[in-house]
């Protein structure tokens, strides 16, 4: 959710603190970082996210309920883990309904081009979380 990151950072509504990764912030890019954030941004995040989110528990309750049904959740229980630790431990009631909001409206938007654009392969989500997870961490090392 690089986007309302940087949008809430620029504007002094959310410190760095909050999101400092002591592996790579301010770091720089040399390879051993530029390694460190492909990990990060595609291992760690995007194909666990992907798969559980999108794979498991989208096509499932799809598959049982119906598309909209399955897309709905997904995309509830794929926003609330990007928002409410925001909530619950810094008290960032805004910011983290909008991440709550944001991040369900793009895991609802990547579960579409999946299932209706992409004849149910995850790559196109792969790809395009990949790619916003690598923005968010390359702030991160050159911020």
């Amino acid at each position: 959710m690089v986007g309302p990151l940087l949008l809430f950072q620029s504007f002094g509504y959310i410190f760095t603190e909050i999101f400092y990764d002591e592996d790579i912030s301010g770091r720089g890019l040399g390879i051993d970082i530029v390694v460190i954030i492909l990990l990060k941004a595609i291992v760690q995040t995007t194909l666990s996210e992907e798969l559980f989110f999108r794979g498991l528990i989208g096509k499932r309750i799809a598959g049982k309920f119906g598309y909209l049904t399955g897309n709905i959740t997904q995309a509830i229980l794929f926003g609330l883990p990007h928002g409410l630790p925001f909530i619950l431990v810094y008290e960032e009631y805004f910011f983290g309904l909008t991440l709550i909001l944001t991040a369900g409206i793009v895991g609802y938007l990547q579960f579409w081009l999946n299932e209706k654009r992409a004849d149910g392969s995850l790559f196109p989500s792969i790809l395009t979380h990949s790619i916003a997870n690598i923005a968010s961490f390359l702030s991160k090392a050159l911020g």
